[in-house]
């Protein structure tokens, strides 16, 4: 598991040097895709011992199947930070991502990570919400992320969760000058303007889509402005 990996690959490394064969296998999904694993794959192949990936179960793949949307290429953004900084970059990768995006997220937490979204200017993109797949109590629910967030706001939600999101819409025509909207978001920012209401401005002095305003409002690095 992630708290004993690195201590337990120079064993692993020393068996499988004197010629047993071992599994790396987990109690669910595929290993190494949000599984513990990949430092042990690593090791080994630095150390020259064959690596042969044997086909299972990938929620990613089960959703992306189920899901009807464009699957010829996607982002797989994992499991959502929870917090901060690295949260608000996070929801920015995957509004503005051009290709679909699929998401690993808790059942506690799938609200809150939808009524983010829709914060972040994506209620009205298409999502599908991929829950038990494979299951008895399998669900794979369509809707705009807005509509999902009303229906999982009433109720509780259980299981294992993959979210499945449109990818973002291509700019129709040729947009405004990216320098003057980065200056006029990073002024806004130093005025103390939120992070929403930059978007909101750049929404309306540019005409921006709201995906975009919300990435001009991130700033430079990825930052938003204080709230």
């Amino acid at each position: 598991h992630e708290h004993n990996e690195r201590s337990r690959i120079d064993d692993v490394l020393t068996r499988l040097s004197a010629g047993d064969t071992i599994a790396l296998v987990t109690d669910a999904g595929t290993p190494i895709v949000s599984d513990p694993g990949r430092r042990l794959v690593a090791a080994a192949l630095e150390a020259d011992i064959a690596v042969s990936p044997i086909p299972g179960p990938s929620a990613v793949v089960s959703a992306l199947s189920a899901a009807g949307l464009e699957a010829d290429r996607f982002f797989f953004a994992g499991y959502p930070p929870r917090r901060g900084r690295e949260r608000r970059t996070w929801l920015g990768s995957v509004v503005t991502s051009p290709s679909t995006t699929v998401v690993f997220e808790a059942p506690g937490r799938l609200v809150a990570t939808l009524e983010a979204l829709v914060a972040a200017g994506a209620g009205e993109r298409t999502a599908v919400v991929c829950r038990e797949l494979t299951k008895i109590h399998e669900e794979v629910r369509r809707g705009t992320i807005a509509e999902l967030a009303t229906v999982y706001g009433g109720r509780e939600v259980k299981g294992e969760v993959t979210l499945v999101i449109e990818a973002s819409p291509e700019p129709e025509g040729p947009g405004p000058d990216l320098a003057v909207v980065a200056e006029a978001a990073r002024d806004l920012a130093r005025d103390g303007v939120s992070r929403r209401d930059i978007a909101d401005r750049l929404t309306r002095e540019f005409g921006l889509s709201r995906n975009d305003a919300y990435r001009a409002s991130l700033g430079d690095e990825g930052a938003p402005a204080d709230e």
